[in-house]
């Protein structure tokens, strides 16, 4: 196993490499380096998230480092106990009550610190963090159907059986999967743009084709 390699952005993979793991009284390999992975792909996806917007002209919702004012009132009915303190408004949301949102229900939800590539863990918790629920991993389902001879269900849920798909890619593999799954990205935001009927629409979402452009390999 390779050391982390900590750089000003967090901690640093190889591609491919699997986070520090132990083994369990049955053999069973657990990984256990969840806090450091959390902090990298968190720290990669707040470097495309900006701060407090409510102007129709920039936002088609209130939003605040990204989460949206939906988010955050599902987040404290979800989870009464955790969100203790926190704010009505997003506006007056703070970076570590985000923060514990993201943990809960992006990257403990959907398992992202089971993936043992590091483009794919940054890909994953971004697309989730940014699209619908369902969309990230159905993208990920097909781009592994289409670009290597391993099958998977196209069900729209990312479990164990897509999880494992993606740990057993060659680093061929998880560069052609990655970018399948942005190019995957990036028709679901063309076809967003072009029948959305608010003419704001354009105006206010300039900047996803360049995010989507910085999680290719």
């Amino acid at each position: 196993m390779q050391p982390d390699t900590l750089t000003n952005q967090g901690v640093q993979y190889a591609q491919n490499n699997v986070p520090n793991t132990t083994a369990d009284t049955n053999g069973s390999i657990v990984l256990n380096n969840q806090d450091a992975i959390f902090d990298r792909v968190f720290n990669r996806t707040m470097q495309e998230e900006g701060g407090y917007e409510d102007r129709a002209t920039h936002i088609d919702t209130p939003t605040n480092m990204g989460f949206q004012q939906a988010t955050l009132d599902r987040f404290k009915s979800a989870h009464p106990d955790l969100a203790q303190g926190y704010p009505t408004n997003v506006r007056d949301l703070t970076y570590e009550q985000g923060k514990q949102i993201a943990r809960k229900d992006y990257f403990d939800k959907y398992r992202i610190g089971e993936i043992q590539s590091q483009p794919l863990q940054e890909t994953m918790f971004d697309s989730f963090f940014n699209h619908s629920l369902e969309g990230p991993a159905t993208w990920a389902q097909k781009a592994i159907n289409q670009n290597t001879n391993t099958r998977v269900k196209e069900d729209g849920i990312f479990g164990s059986e897509t999880i494992g798909a993606l740990n057993n890619l060659s680093p061929t593999e998880i560069d052609n999967v990655n970018n399948a799954i942005i190019n995957m990205r990036q028709s679901d935001y063309e076809r967003e743009r072009d029948k959305n009927q608010n003419p704001n629409y354009r105006s206010y979402t300039t900047g996803l084709p360049g995010r989507f452009n910085r999680f290719r390999r």
